[in-house]
């Protein structure tokens, strides 16, 4: 296979070659190991195969170097501008399961000429355990990925199994049940389970515990100090019939939350331990006068929209996000405006015509449909396998029939991903998509809380039969139904009470009228 190493895209393609184009990207201020990965076939097919980074024996370390002239020496590999196979003193990865996914349409001959040529550790586990202790490894290459990742999952793929692994965690609230009890949350993933497995719900009122819920997770796998641990509980993986904390469980976490008041946002990358992938997904940004959160401007939506784009339109992914814009389709703006044929594009870089012609694409939407189209883009840009998605309250900027195509989506996505989403939720039309064995109601009362499995199948369930299993007493005590039963008290007969709502009464609070009626004529 020939390489050819270049700092920009070429204004021409040679056919049958793998193009190495330098990436700015450095990690920890210092290490410049990124290149995109490109392959071209012929004049008219060039796949863009995704990100890949590259060290070398002779990298050393910022503190070892001597003046800036070494910095700028060592902190890189030095490649050759055409090659056809590195030296034995290189090693590479891929920085995502998009990477080897694509790398696994290309015919087999000329994938395996990719990964030998550049050394892949995932291929070959022999050159991780050759090169696994060096600083440009631990430091750069496997900054986002973990020992972990490789061996369970990239190395399956690099190798070209595409089959799917259950899993299951838990999670333990710092707070006890009235028995003085823990409460523990279990959650399994089963891959290719109809309804799906990959999304759980968490529902309940105000107050009852899903922000201490997503803080756990939180703490759990990223280990943010901002997070005390006695507010936050636990994340626990079951082996061997016993539980235990394990960070590195998840490949990835992704918070994805579009409200105001968000208290956990973005997380500095510095603070990110080495080998943990965090994203997250959402309305508030980091000042950079004094690290406030602050809401982010439309410009900045629509920037992080496109940067997502072109990731979305990289190898596997582009299909994938396809499929998602389509199921948002049923939402008739999205469908008016064919939102999928946005994945039919053929952008393989960034520049500012395009993003200036997209920046007015996305001002004809509402900001609930561009936060929905925001997000999804961006989960499909992230979701691998085994990643942990918290989704806090969709339905604070969605309303009812695009909550059901946003959470099909989210669904469909995390199965054929084999990763997990847990949505945090008031909403009965969120537990509709969900099956029974995947939500958990929250009840607490003062100190104490309590989780239960719904006691129905809630998944395809009427709504109003999901809204009286999860807020029975909030809603016999609440609303219309406060006014029923307080108008049965002053009237003995249906018409009356009929006329006192001026005949405006529905079909459910008329058959509510006549039960409350009948039972205060039988009680005398």
């Amino acid at each position: 296979m020939k390489f050819i190493k270049i700092d920009s895209s070429p204004s021409t393609w040679q056919p049958n070659t793998a193009y190495l184009i330098r990436d700015n990207w450095n990690d920890w201020f210092y290490w410049q190991t990124q290149f995109s990965l490109v392959y071209c076939e012929n004049a008219t097919k060039v796949t863009g195969i995704g990100s890949v980074k590259i060290g070398q024996n002779r990298m050393k370390p910022e503190s070892e170097c001597i003046n800036d002239e070494e910095k700028q020496t060592f902190n890189k590999p030095l490649i050759n501008n055409e090659f056809n196979t590195l030296d034995q003193e290189f090693f590479s990865l891929g920085q995502s399961e998009n990477y080897y996914e694509t790398l696994n349409q290309l015919p087999k001959a000329v994938k395996r000429e990719i990964l030998l040529g550049l050394r892949d550790v995932a291929y070959n586990l022999r050159i991780y355990e050759d090169h696994k202790l060096h600083p440009a490894m631990t430091n750069s290459v496997m900054r986002d990925i973990s020992e972990r990742h490789i061996f369970d999952a990239l190395h399956k793929l690099a190798k070209g199994d595409i089959s799917s692994d259950k899993y299951s965690f838990a999670y333990m609230f710092p707070y006890k049940d009235h028995q003085d009890k823990s409460v523990i949350l279990d959650f399994s993933i089963q891959p290719n389970s109809v309804p799906p497995s990959n999304i759980h719900a968490i529902i309940g009122r105000n107050g009852v515990g899903k922000t201490t819920l997503f803080a756990g997770f939180i703490k759990g796998v990223i280990n943010q100090d901002a997070i005390p641990e006695e507010f936050a509980g636990w994340l626990l993986v079951s082996e061997d019939g016993e539980l235990f904390r394990k960070p590195d469980y998840f490949t990835s976490l992704t918070l994805l939350s579009y409200s105001p008041f968000d208290k956990f946002g973005p997380v500095g990358v510095n603070k990110i331990p080495t080998g943990i992938k965090y994203q997250y997904i959402g309305l508030m940004e980091k000042s950079k006068e004094d690290e406030r959160l602050i809401p982010k401007s439309f410009d900045t939506l629509h920037n992080e929209f496109c940067t997502s784009m072109i990731q979305c339109l990289v190898g596997a992914r582009k299909e994938r996000w396809k499929t998602c814009l389509q199921t948002l389709e049923n939402d008739p703006l999205f469908k008016e405006v064919e939102i999928s044929k946005l994945a039919d594009s053929n952008i393989l870089f960034y520049d500012e015509k395009w993003k200036n012609e997209m920046h007015k694409y996305l001002n004809r939407f509402s900001s609930g449909h561009l936060v929905t189209l925001i997000s999804i883009t961006k989960l499909v840009e992230v979701t691998e396998d085994r990643s942990l998605t918290l989704i806090d309250e969709p339905e604070a900027h969605l309303h009812p029939p695009l909550i059901s195509a946003y959470i099909r989506a989210v669904s469909d996505l995390m199965s054929d991903r084999n990763g997990v989403a847990i949505v945090a939720t008031h909403s009965p039309v969120v537990l509709q998509e969900v099956r029974s064995d995947c939500a958990w109601i929250l009840n607490r009362t003062r100190r104490y809380i309590q989780a239960n499995r719904p006691q129905i199948d809630t998944f395809g369930e009427n709504v109003g039969t999901l809204t009286g299993e999860v807020f029975n007493h909030e809603v016999t005590n609440t609303g219309f139904y406060k006014m029923v039963t307080d108008a049965v008290e002053k009237f003995d007969d249906f018409d009356a009470l009929y006329n006192y709502f001026e005949e405006k009464l529905g079909a459910e609070g008329r058959a509510l009228a006549r039960s409350l009626l009948k039972i205060k004529k039988n009680e005398g």
